[in-house]
This record gives structure tokens, sequence and C-alpha cells, in this order.
């Protein structure tokens, strides 16, 4: 939710992470770039983020994480 947001107010967009899970943290490195319209296109607009079946879990040292999200 706070990447939707920070796409609202500064335009930027997503598309690659670094990520480092510890015991009780997730902390991500996020990158990214100002959205354009001759650029990117929006197929469909992402409401938010929620918590329904959302899963993080270890898998052979690389840890997936399933967020479901509302449109």
């Amino acid at each position: 939710n706070e990447l939707l947001y920070i796409y609202e107010i500064e335009g930027l967009i997503f598309a690659d992470f670094i990520c480092i899970v510890s015991k009780n943290k997730i902390n991500c490195r996020c990158f990214g770039e100002h959205f354009s319209f001759q650029n990117h296109t929006i197929k469909r607009e992402i409401k938010a983020a929620t918590y329904h079946k959302l899963e993080i879990k270890e898998k052979k040292g690389i840890w997936l994480a399933t967020v479901i999200l509302d449109i």
C-alpha cells in the first residue's frame, strides 16, 4: 500500500526489489522510474494490497511472498 501511495503522490512505479528478511522484519530496496504514458501502459488500476491469504515463506533459501491485490 505504501508503494501505491508513492505512485499516486510522486508518480513513481517500481519493477525491481531487493528484500532482506529477518526474524520479525522485512526491509526492501525498491527500484523504478517516473510513470510516463509514452513508456508505460495501465491495464488495471490497483486499489490496495490486502492481508487476505497473505503468505511469506522460505523455500530452499529463497523467500517468497503471496499478496492479493484489490483492483
